[in-house]
């Protein structure tokens, strides 16, 4: 056994005297004395309120931030779809790796939500590859196949 705590005592350790004992007494020790308690004050009569409670709802906007060309799109709402495919919100142009219908990204109380749509080529989190919806958070890496965006999330 290690013997590393020999001859160490805490800071708050103190030393407690025995009492010394007269013939035919018993051996006592006094270790604290007795404290009455504090009389409680009487309690201030309130009158009855109703209490109301304020919520904020905070707003949460997303951006995307597309690393190739640095353009920034704003994600509204309501569901946005990333692909190749003219009827997607933000049309990724240049890029045969993408799928026409690649990726949805909606909004859900207060935060973001991003899911692959079965694309051929995947969708990726942070280099993880995703098989259902993820929370986005601010900074998040999301990858289309071989595009890379950032998501760039606003609280105000």
């Amino acid at each position: 056994m290690r013997d590393y705590l020999n001859g160490w005592t805490a800071e708050t350790a103190k030393m407690i005297p025995p009492i010394e004992r007269t013939k035919g007494q018993k051996p006592a020790v006094k270790i604290r004395e007795y404290i009455p308690p504090i009389a409680k004050q009487e309690e201030a009569a309130y009158e009855e309120e109703a209490t109301v409670f304020l919520s904020r709802s905070p707003k949460v906007s997303l951006r995307l931030r597309r690393e190739k060309t640095g353009e920034e799109i704003e994600v509204g709402t309501d569901s946005f779809l990333l692909g190749k495919g003219t009827d997607c919100n933000y049309v990724i142009q240049g890029n045969v790796s993408v799928s026409r219908h690649h990726a949805k990204i909606w909004k859900e109380e207060d935060f973001y939500v991003l899911q692959d749509l079965n694309s051929l080529n995947h969708t990726f989190v942070n280099g993880n590859e995703i098989s259902e919806a993820v929370k986005l958070e601010n900074g998040t890496r999301i990858l289309l196949a071989d595009e890379a965006f950032e998501a760039l999330l606003e609280v105000e």
